[in-house]
């Protein structure tokens, strides 16, 4: 049997919340899809979040339902700003 898991952020539509095994902040989504004894994790989210439970949870198939979804900590990022600062 497979077994599948449902996360959606706090800033997703009530009806997807609804829906969901957990809603929650990113940091407590990645937590509970670590310990989730899931084949499939859903995570209505964005991207990062997405990669953050497959890299927590590297057993289980994470699904992403919509790839363009974005926030403002993704859109407002200076990647040239934050290279010159590493290095």
């Amino acid at each position: 049997m497979t077994r599948v898991v449902n996360l959606a952020h706090y800033y997703t539509a009530p009806d997807i919340q609804r829906m969901d095994d957990k809603v929650g902040d990113s940091l407590e989504l990645s937590l509970f899809a670590r310990d989730a004894e899931a084949d499939i994790i859903v995570f209505a989210g964005v991207r990062f979040m997405a990669e953050t439970a497959r890299i927590l949870n590297p057993e289980a198939t994470v699904i992403l339902p919509d790839a363009g979804s974005t926030c403002s900590l993704v859109t407002q990022t200076d990647v040239a700003a934050l290279k010159a600062w590493r290095e």
